[in-house]
């Protein structure tokens, strides 16, 4: 398999660039370009020394875990697309969908704690998910925090269902740990048969890290680390989070009891222990605080933090009479706002700072979903203007500024080809103020573009003054003598070859102003063009228009099947396949036309 920067192509997929790396294998960002979607590419290489199982083994086990992994359909699991097998070095490929987001190992390496609702309301997601995943069969056996992805919006994706498996039986005892066992539970560990217990043990203590910032077991090494999962308790939660309420207690020693009978039985009754916590805590949230009727005792300071420790944790409401309440949750406080001349008691009327947030941050969302990032941006800013340590909003605001930039770009692209497609119009009619125009404008959009240069180029050429040509001297020819009388001879004429080449006219023309239009045969691109018709208005902006495309496309005669796509703004791509017998020296014309509601038709002649 070729990954270099030279070919950029795995299969079918292109190659954009890596995403990660880890002992296993490679992560790409590719695209599909056959229907233009973007996808992770994961590449397995198995070929390490160790590996137990035979190449041809190894082929049909890959097979079918894919398959076991492209069954699921569920919205906290990463789809998987492909699977393609790369046997000449080693390697097999499993394309699935692209999810923009960070990962929980990330989010675990930030020095803010994440609030206690947003740790419940992730893992019970991924309990969720496991919970679909177990009815069809599937087990993950690699719950860890790199294979959860989070989502700007703060939407759980599951990862690398059945890569584990495939890693687990193909590697010797050796090669098993490759990586840390940490999140494996203690039968795994010991060499036993595992059911779908062993996920949940494993969430267990993902759930035990995001809420303490510690791991439930240590050890120095890989020994010891095996050794303590296998046979020593867990570090009771409460010596990182003094104040964790015994509910959530209580379902962080249960999910990582060692005998899996004693452990949560399916992730369904995980995850409504796990939502029955986190309606507590909102409950609390709608909690509106009465302002005392005598002031407020003096605060005394809090006990210094060692260096190094992670900031503490609010996870109960202390209780006491005639006491201002605070509500400190991950970080977001809550208070009760009161007008000036109150009675005391009366209900705030404005919306509390938690309360704004929410709603900027799910406006924010909607809009981004619905491809309006322009507002969406100004949404997820304002909402973390609202709550500045709120790390939902200054992910969506980041991935919203990242989609403005591609955005404006591909829009500039467009309005480039535009302007330069006019100015060559405009050239071949012989107008070369417009040409000029059409120039200036392609220019100030971007005047490193080298359609631009290109049409500088021709327009230069155009304003060069003719030369005149003048007659050649007149030569005086001697006449020859009169030819000898020469019996005729016949002359064999060979007939021209006929060439293998056969011409395509491209007419195209859309009553849609704006799009791209590509032509691909197997996976050669012939022609592909970005268009955007205006009518140019004296003293009004341009509008958009009717217009058209020409080009000329050269094919191998023979037999020919051309897929013609075309993308039109906020409508998913057409694609039309044309087949037709190409007939070499032949000239033959592709007619492409687009309708007013965007139906696309194509015909060749």
């Amino acid at each position: 398999m070729d990954t270099t920067a030279k070919t950029a192509r795995i299969g079918r997929y292109l190659i954009e660039r890596q995403l990660g790396r880890g002992a296993m294998g490679v992560v790409y960002l590719a695209s599909d370009p056959v229907i233009g979607r973007r996808i992770a590419l994961k590449v397995l290489r198995l070929d390490l020394p160790g590996a137990e199982e035979s190449s041809e083994r190894l082929r049909s086990r890959f097979q079918r875990e894919a398959q076991s992994a492209g069954i699921l359909s569920h919205p906290n699991i990463v789809t998987v697309y492909d699977a393609i097998e790369q046997t000449e070095d080693g390697a097999l490929c499993i394309a699935m969908e692209y999810v923009e987001g960070t990962n929980l190992s990330d989010l675990l390496r930030k020095p803010e704690p994440l609030a206690p609702d947003l740790v419940l309301d992730l893992a019970a997601q991924i309990a969720d998910a496991l919970e679909y995943a177990h009815g069809e069969g599937v087990i993950h056996r690699d719950v860890k925090p790199a294979n959860v992805i989070v989502t700007p919006n703060g939407r759980v994706k599951i990862t690398d269902f059945g890569i584990a498996h495939l890693i687990d039986t193909a590697l010797s005892d050796d090669l098993r740990f490759l990586g840390t066992p940490s999140y494996m539970a203690p039968e795994r560990i010991e060499g036993r048969e595992i059911d779908q217990r062993a996920d949940l043990f494993s969430l267990g203590v993902v759930l035990y890290q995001l809420t303490t910032r510690h791991m439930p077991f240590k050890g120095s090494s890989v020994a010891d680390l095996t050794r303590s999962i296998a046979r020593e308790p867990p570090t009771p939660p409460e010596r990182f989070v003094p104040e964790i309420t015994p509910e959530l207690r209580g379902i962080l020693l249960k999910s990582l009891e060692k005998n899996p009978d004693e452990r949560y039985q399916t992730a369904g009754a995980l995850a409504t222990d796990l939502r029955a916590a986190l309606s507590r805590i909102a409950a609390l949230h709608r909690t509106q605080p009465v302002t005392p009727a005598v002031p407020p005792a003096e605060s005394a300071p809090a006990p210094p933090v060692a260096a190094g420790a992670p900031p503490p944790r609010r996870w109960k409401i202390p209780a006491a009479a005639g006491i201002a309440l605070a509500l400190v949750v991950g970080g977001i406080a809550w208070w009760g706002s009161r007008r000036p001349g109150s009675p005391v008691g009366e209900p705030a009327r404005e919306p509390p700072p938690r309360a704004a947030h929410l709603q900027l941050l799910g406006q924010g969302a909607a809009r981004l979903a619905a491809g309006d990032t322009a507002a969406a941006h100004d949404l997820l800013r304002s909402a973390e203007l609202v709550a500045p340590d709120s790390l939902r909003a200054r992910l969506g605001r980041r991935l919203a500024a990242s989609r403005l930039r591609r955005d404006e770009a591909a829009l500039r692209e467009i309005d480039v080809d535009a302007a330069v497609s006019e100015g060559r119009a405009a050239l071949s009619r012989g107008r070369w103020g417009d040409a000029q125009g059409a120039l200036e404008r392609a220019r100030a959009l971007d005047p490193e573009h080298p359609s631009v240069a290109d049409l500088e180029s021709r327009l230069w050429l155009a304003r060069q003054p003719a030369r005149p040509v003048e007659p050649p001297p007149a030569v005086e020819v001697e006449r020859p003598p009169p030819p000898e009388q020469v019996a005729p001879q016949v002359v064999r004429v060979e007939p021209e070859p006929v060439s293998d080449v056969a011409v395509v006219q491209l007419d195209f023309f859309s009553l849609a102003s704006r799009g791209v239009l590509t032509i691909y045969e197997g996976d050669r691109q012939l022609f592909k063009e970005a268009f955007r018709f205006l009518e140019r208005r004296r003293f009004l902006p341009p509008k958009a228009a009717t217009g058209s495309l020409t080009g000329k496309l050269e094919i191998p005669a023979g037999d020919m099947a051309l897929r013609v796509y075309l993308s039109l703004p906020g409508r998913a791509t057409q694609v039309v396949n044309v087949a037709a017998e190409l007939r070499g020296g032949a000239n033959h014309v592709l007619r492409l036309r687009v309708a007013d509601d965007g139906a696309f038709t194509a015909d060749l002649r």
